[in-house]
C-alpha cells in the first residue's frame, strides 16, 4: 500500500492549530494564565539551569588549586563532561517528551540535574566532579524539548514568539547573573573559613557552592506539576488519543533539505555566539588588563541586560512579522538581527578602547540575543505536534555540537595558529565571526525558501482536497 505524502499537515497545524485527528491549543482553547504561568515556570528552570551549568566555571580556580587539577582537566569538566551527555541524551528524552506527560518529564530532568550538580559537591577527585557534571548535561538536555513543545501549544499563531523570545532571556538573565551572584557567593563561604555541614562533615567552599546551588532545584522541580500541558487535558477528555498525526521519522522523510538548513544553520550561528561567551572575558583581561571581578560584573550585567531586552524585544516583532503574513519569519529575523550584531561585535574586538568595547558588545549582544528566540520559534513552525520533542533534542544535539564543543575550540585554534598570540584573541574572534556568520545566515535564507516552498505545496493540495 502506498505510504501517504508526509508533506500534507496544514500550515495551521505546524503553528499549534487541530487537525481531524488531532486537538491542539487553538485560538479558542487559549487559556491566557495558564499559558503565561508555564512560560514563567520554565523560566524559572532556564535560570536554574544556567546557574548550574555555569558554576564550575566561577569555581574553577578553587577546584584547580585543592584538586590540583590542570586547565586541560577543568577544561574537560566545563565543556566535553557536560555537553557529550547534554546532546546525545537529549533524542531519547526528546521521545519521551512527545509520548509521555511533559510535566513529569520536566520534574525528573530537573531533579536529576539538580542532585547531580550538588553531587559534585561532594566529589573529592576528578573522576567524581566528571560525573557530576555528565549528570547536569544528561538532565539539563530534557528542558529545551519540554519548553520548546510546551510554549509552542500553549500559544496560538502569532502569539508564539513572545513567549519563546521570554524563554529565551531567562538564559541571557541566568548566564549574566550566575556571574555576579555566584561570585559573590563564592566570596561569602571563602570568608566563612572551615564549612561543617549536617551528616557529610567539614567541606571546602567551593564544595559548599554546589550543594547550596543544586539542592534548591529539587523543591523548584514540583514547580513542573503546575505547568499546563494541552495533551494531557485532551488525553483526559479522549483516552483514545494515543499520539500526534506524524513521526520525526515522517517529517525527515518529507523535508529532508529543510530540516538540514534548519539544524545546521543555527548550529553554525550557535558555534560564534558560544565562542563570544567563553572568549571575551579572556579578551578583556589580556588587552585591558581587568581583573576577573570586574570582568564579571560588567560583562555579566551586559549579558543578562542587553541580552534579556533583545529577546523580549525580538519575540514582539518576530510575532508580528507572523501575523503580517511573512512566511518563514523565524529563518528571516534570525538572519537580520545576527547581520545587523556582526559589526557591532567586530568593533567590540577591534576598537581598542574599553569604554567603547563595552557599548559596541552591548549593541552586539542587543541584536544578537533574539537568535535563541527566533531558533526556539521555528520549530514550532518546522515540526508538527507529534515531531517537536524529537526535533527539538535533535536541534539541540547540533546547538551542543556545533556551538559548544566546535565554537570555544576553532575560535583558539585562530588565536594560537593564526595570530600566534593570545593578546589577539579579539581579532581571532573578530576573524572567526567573519567566517561562520555569514555561512549561518546563508543557509537560513536557504532553509527558509524550502521552507516557504513546502507551505506552498501544503496549501496547494488542501485546496485540492
Amino acid at each position: 500500500m502506498r505510504q501517504p505524502n508526509c508533506r500534507l499537515w496544514s500550515s495551521a497545524t505546524r503553528e499549534g492549530a487541530i487537525d481531524s485527528q488531532t486537538l491542539t491549543s487553538a485560538e479558542s482553547d487559549f487559556r491566557p494564565v495558564a499559558a503565561w504561568a508555564t512560560v514563567a515556570i520554565l523560566m524559572i528552570f532556564q535560570f536554574l539551569s544556567v546557574i548550574d551549568r555555569q558554576i564550575v566555571a566561577i569555581l574553577a580556580n578553587a577546584i584547580e588549586a585543592d584538586l590540583g587539577l590542570t586547565d586541560v582537566q577543568l577544561s574537560l569538566l566545563q565543556g566535553l563532561a557536560f555537553a557529550m551527555f547534554y546532546s546525545c541524551v537529549g533524542i531519547p528524552i526528546g521521545i519521551a517528551v512527545d509520548r509521555f506527560s511533559r510535566r513529569h518529564v520536566a520534574w525528573l530532568a530537573i531533579s536529576f540535574w539538580s542532585l547531580s550538580s550538588a553531587a559534585c559537591g561532594l566529589a573529592t577527585n576528578f573522576v567524581g566532579l566528571f560525573f557530576g557534571r555528565m549528570g547536569v548535561g544528561a538532565g539539563e538536555a530534557g528542558l529545551t524539548p519540554v519548553a520548546t513543545s510546551l510554549i509552542t501549544e500553549n500559544f496560538p499563531r502569532g502569539r508564539s514568539a513572545t513567549p519563546m523570545g521570554m524563554f529565551a532571556a531567562s538564559f541571557y538573565a541566568g548566564a549574566g547573573l550566575a556571574f555576579v551572584l555566584g561570585g559573590a557567593l563564592v566570596h561569602w563561604l571563602s570568608g566563612l573559613g572551615p564549612i561543617s555541614a549536617p551528616v557529610i562533615g567539614a567541606i571546602k567552599p567551593w564544595q559548599a557552592a554546589f550543594l547550596l546551588t543544586g539542592l534548591p532545584g529539587l523543591a523548584f522541580a514540583l514547580l513542573a506539576f503546575l505547568m499546563h500541558d494541552p495533551r494531557d487535558a485532551r488525553r483526559r477528555a479522549s483516552p483514545t488519543i494515543a499520539h500526534e498525526t506524524m513521526s520525526f521519522r515522517m517529517l525527515l522523510a518529507s523535508r529532508p533539505r529543510l530540516l538540514f538548513y534548519f539544524l545546521v544553520g543555527w548550529g553554525i550561528l550557535s558555534a560564534y555566539s558560544y565562542a563570544v561567551a567563553a572568549w571575551t572575558p579572556a579578551f578583556v583581561m589580556r588587552v585591558y588588563g581587568w581583573d576577573p571581578a570586574q570582568v564579571g560584573l560588567s560583562i555579566g550585567l551586559l549579558i543578562a541586560g542587553c541580552g534579556l531586552a533583545g529577546c523580549v524585544l525580538g519575540g514582539l516583532v518576530m510575532d508580528a512579522m507572523i501575523r503580517a503574513g511573512i512566511k518563514g519569519a523565524p529563518f528571516l529575523f534570525t538572519a537580520l538581527v545576527m547581520g545587523i550584531s556582526l559589526p557591532f561585535y567586530i568593533g567590540a574586538y577591534l576598537v581598542g578602547d574599553s569604554t567603547w568595547m563595552l557599548v559596541l558588545f552591548g549593541i552586539a549582544m542587543f541584536f544578537a540575543a533574539p537568535m535563541g528566540s527566533g531558533a526556539y520559534a521555528s520549530l514550532g513552525v518546522v515540526a508538527p505536534p507529534g515531531a517537536r520533542g524529537k526535533t527539538a533534542a535533535i536541534f539541540t544535539f547540533f546547538m551542543a555540537t556545533l556551538g559548544t564543543a566546535m565554537g570555544p575550540f576553532a575560535a583558539a585554534l585562530i588565536t594560537d595558529f593564526v595570530f600566534g598570540d593570545k593578546a589577539r584573541v579579539g581579532e581571532a574572534l573578530a576573524l572567526f565571526g567573519c567566517i561562520v556568520v555569514p555561512l549561518g545566515i546563508s543557509l537560513l535564507l536557504v532553509g527558509r525558501k524550502y521552507y516557504v516552498a513546502e507551505e506552498v505545496k501544503d496549501q496547494s493540495s488542501s485546496a485540492i482536497r
